[in-house]
């Protein structure tokens, strides 16, 4: 979990202040805290511990609590890890609160104190209204079911709570992605929140909300009725331009592709000169990617995939080349990502040379459908 934002000229053990250009030990893991010497940040260990990673939290002018860095990152680079605080079976919706009262009495006192300063947005199921009240968990319920993430494998009826996450605010133009960190396992219980973008220390850290290519009216109106704020970013406030233009001109080639793909027995009967044309349509998309300071890091990468499979089944070896090295640039040091891109590589490589062997241009059904299970 973060620590408070600090002024820095204070040892967070004993208080002693200093002044001038005299300067108080940082802690060197997360440079968030100062002490005055080692025998305060010993003592001092115990709590710091569960709190040291290099964000704090800060109340961002406008938009309540958030994250700021305690020192540079590079992209690439994991900002901190975050396990669920609390996980919660809802079927239908519903929350089961005697469960929900006692994960969050299970929480360290640590872990209750920023518990309670997460945002409650009033966004609450009707039903359970009555029965908060009579539990005497109304906060509670409304602290959790407004920051909690569902499950990333499909199961709709688990809830979690990842507390240090939770004060990540929005931004259309985020600096870092939250990724899955459960090796050999499908469960979404642990989570890196890793950088996209060089950050400076003391530089707001954010991730996207939504995604999906959407323009920045689109953007603020989804925003807005589903986590009820109007987003005051760079993109929506006007100061980055050109956003609008380039979201539309990748939405238009980019679902031609998709939908392509959604649709089995059509990539089968395409022929050759229909494949080169979806690859330097989508190639278009994929140049237009770079210019795009908006959108979800998910969205840029299917951009990618499609671009991939496009140029290997038109036989551009060019293009291909050009759309690996595109992918590769985007996914390095983001370690699930990565794992897909070797992936990709590997199908690549060996449908290259079985199409040598065999001196076959089209693509066969089971290549492309060796290749379908990444888009689905």
């Amino acid at each position: 979990m973060p620590e408070d934002v600090t002024d820095r000229r204070s040892c967070h053990k004993c208080h002693k202040t200093v002044t001038g250009k005299r300067k108080l030990s940082k802690c060197s893991i997360c440079h968030s805290i100062t002490y005055c010497g080692q025998e305060c940040q010993k003592k001092d260990w115990t709590r710091h511990s569960q709190f040291c990673i290099p964000v704090m939290v800060t109340e961002i002018p406008g938009k309540g609590k958030g994250l700021v860095a305690s020192k540079d990152f590079k992209k690439g680079q994991v900002l901190f890890q975050d396990t669920a605080a609390i996980t919660i079976h809802a079927p239908c919706d519903i929350i089961p609160l005697k469960e929900l009262k006692e994960q969050v009495s299970n929480m360290s006192e640590e872990q209750k104190t920023k518990f309670y300063q997460l945002t409650p947005k009033g966004c609450l199921n009707p039903a359970q209204l009555a029965d908060a009240f009579r539990e005497n968990c109304l906060q509670e319920l409304d602290i959790f079911y407004s920051n909690c993430l569902d499950e990333e494998t499909g199961a709709a009826d688990k809830r979690l709570l990842f507390v240090s996450s939770s004060f990540l605010n929005h931004s259309c133009s985020p600096n870092v992605l939250l990724e899955g960190n459960n090796e050999n396992s499908d469960s979404f219980h642990e989570v890196n929140i890793i950088a996209i973008k060089d950050i400076s220390k003391g530089e707001e850290v954010t991730e996207c909300y939504k995604k999906g290519f959407m323009t920045s009216s689109e953007m603020k109106t989804m925003l807005h009725e589903d986590f009820l704020f109007d987003c005051k970013c760079g993109v929506c406030a006007g100061s980055i331009p050109n956003q609008d233009r380039i979201i539309l001109e990748i939405s238009s080639k980019f679902a031609i592709a998709v939908s392509r793909s959604l649709d089995l027995n059509l990539r089968y009967q395409m022929k050759a000169k229909q494949w080169i044309t979806e690859a330097s349509q989508l190639e278009r998309a994929a140049d237009l990617t770079k210019q795009l300071y908006i959108g979800h890091f998910s969205d840029r990468l299917k951009v990618y995939i499609l671009f991939v499979f496009a140029s290997h089944m038109a036989r551009d070896s060019i293009r291909l080349k050009k759309a690996m090295d595109l992918m590769k640039e985007e996914v390095r040091a983001v370690v699930r990502v990565g794992e897909l891109y070797k992936t990709l590589e590997t199908k690549v490589e060996r449908w290259s040379k079985e199409q040598e062997s065999r001196s076959k241009r089209k693509p066969t059904q089971e290549e492309i459908d060796d290749f379908h299970d990444l888009f689905v």
